[in-house]
């Protein structure tokens, strides 16, 4: 049995006094980084007919080989060696050139091998992709996907199998671009790092609360002087930590992130991890959403522009069978959409919610003037509420409007006070959308005035009033969101009630005690 020695030569003394077995074992265990990368090597690219500089990095089951001009260092090609032999789907080769830097690809092939070496009578139909967006049946400049019968008794042995079909790829002529890309202050950024060597720091913050901390820790990997780590753990008051960062930095420019969030329990709720080539251009990302502290979905983006854009190819995670996969198991009943969430919501406190939210903007109120004319009176309002639970608030509000009809100018002061109640805490004051219900009661004080000619005349008078109804809010971020609302506004007088309505939108402010929720 094959037994690397990688380490010192004390474990050259135990191999020879232990089985092979044990002793391979043993090494197995100690840690890895997670990259392996090789030396920038000068090549030739058959296929653009030029030289080109290449690096190549490996993670898991996949290799990566970048290619980039030598002058001004933008991407022209990439290959990815990507080995599906755990879900039994053999491997895919995949190749993407470039004609304008990394966010401009313009040709990509790959062709998947199939492991079991499924015989040609087998195959159901070729797909060709032009683009991961559209199909095209044809034989040139696409992706092509062999695809099997669902019925695996049609997959019957041919003693004299046909000639397999092989597509003719045309690759496009690549544009030189006179745009040197310039990454000496990325990599000063990545020898900062390891200026570090061994250090730890633990400061006061308050992302988490006040009398939260987060600390610090660099040191060199384990038998590897090449690899810096950094870690770095946020705690909220309690000690709980709710998010780590770690991350690897290679000697000569690359870097494994990955982000860890946890919730108020301990238990995880949002993975993610990148990585980085010597130019900071990103090359895989992943992300797995968890409930429960249980992995429920997530995805694997192989060179990705973002979440819509261009991405080489993706995987999907399965929960059932705990690995990345091709396709996404419909049986599961998972999807991006039902369990991705932004970021900024795995920053809130245990249980936190803002003490204080200020809202303010537009107002329109559509005036019952009579049975048969309505009056639109515009204004602003502003709106306050003190919450002393997350579902409880005392409200004051004070509102402006003006509007005019048949020759007469009204303008109106509202000043009402109440409570606001939030009935839902998935909807509530933490969410991204919150869901709100207020009843406010106050005086409504009008003004009048009418002018003909030379003569003018003005009026005042007050007026019970309600404003009765709901509010939506969408978050921006953890303090800022904006918000639309509807009310019933009624207006009592000795004679007649105006049956009024009003709608309203405007800015959001929340403003949290240090301490809530804890």
């Amino acid at each position: 049995m094959y037994c690397p020695l990688r380490q010192k030569n004390t474990w050259k003394i135990i191999c020879s006094c232990m089985t092979p077995f044990i002793c391979c074992i043993h090494l197995h265990a100690q840690p890895k980084p997670r990259l392996e990368i090789t030396p920038t090597q000068t090549v030739s690219v058959a296929d653009l007919n030029r030289v080109a500089d290449s690096r190549t990095f490996s993670i898991d089951n996949l290799k990566e080989v970048i290619y980039r001009d030598p002058q001004t260092h933008q991407v022209i090609k990439r290959e990815s060696n990507y080995s599906l032999s755990a879900s039994g789907l053999g491997n895919r080769n995949t190749i993407v050139f470039y004609d304008g830097g990394i966010n401009s690809p313009n040709y990509m092939r790959s062709v998947t091998t199939d492991a079991n070496n499924i015989p040609i009578n087998a195959i159901e139909k070729i797909e060709v992709l032009k683009s991961p967006q559209s199909y095209e049946w044809s034989s040139t400049g696409g992706v092509i996907n062999a695809i099997r019968y669902s019925d695996r008794n049609k997959a019957v042995a041919d003693p004299n199998p046909p000639a397999i079909y092989q597509p003719v790829f045309q690759v496009p002529g690549y544009t030189a671009i006179n745009t040197k890309i310039d990454n000496s202050s990325y990599l000063l950024k990545i020898s900062e790092k390891f200026s570090k060597a061994n250090f730890t720091e633990t400061v006061p913050n308050f992302t988490y609360g006040n009398g939260g901390t987060t600390a610090y820790t660099y040191k060199p990997f384990a038998g590897y002087t090449n690899v810096e780590t950094e870690t770095v753990q946020f705690r909220d008051p309690k000690g709980m930590l709710r998010k780590e960062i770690y991350t690897e930095y290679y000697r000569d420019g690359f870097a494994y992130e990955e982000i860890t969030y946890y919730d108020c329990n301990g238990k995880p709720v949002h993975f993610e991890s990148s990585v980085y080539d010597e130019y900071g251009d990103e090359w895989e990302y992943m992300e797995i959403e968890y409930k429960d502290g249980v992995a429920v979905g997530g995805y694997r983006d192989i060179t990705g522009e973002d979440e819509i854009g261009f991405y080489e190819f993706r995987e999907y995670y399965n929960p059932v069978t705990h690995r990345f996969e091709e396709k996404p198991s419909g049986t599961i009943g998972w999807s991006l959409q039902k369990y991705s969430f932004p970021v900024r919501g795995l920053n809130n406190l245990c249980n936190r919610y803002p003490e204080h939210v200020f809202f303010a903007g537009p107002s329109l109120i559509r005036e019952d003037y009579s049975q048969d004319d309505k009056l639109n009176m515009w204004g602003a309002m502003v709106n306050y509420s003190w919450f002393i639970d997350r579902r409880f608030g005392a409200t004051l509000e004070i509102g402006y409007n003006r509007g005019s009809i048949q020759m007469n100018d009204y303008s109106k002061l509202n000043l009402m006070g109440g409570i606001t109640y939030v009935p839902c805490n998935r909807v509530g004051l933490s969410s991204e959308f919150t869901v709100s219900v207020h009843a406010l009661a106050g005086m409504q004080f009008l003004k009048s005035e009418y002018s003909f000619g030379n003569n003018s005349f003005s009026n005042t008078d007050n007026a019970f009033t309600l404003a009765l109804g709901p509010r939506l809010d969408y978050k921006f971020s953890g303090s800022i969101g904006a918000g639309l609302g509807i009310d019933y506004n009624p207006v009592f007088t000795d004679n007649n009630t105006a049956n009024n309505f009003r709608l309203s939108a405007g800015i959001r402010f929340d403003f949290y005690q240090s301490n809530k929720g804890f």
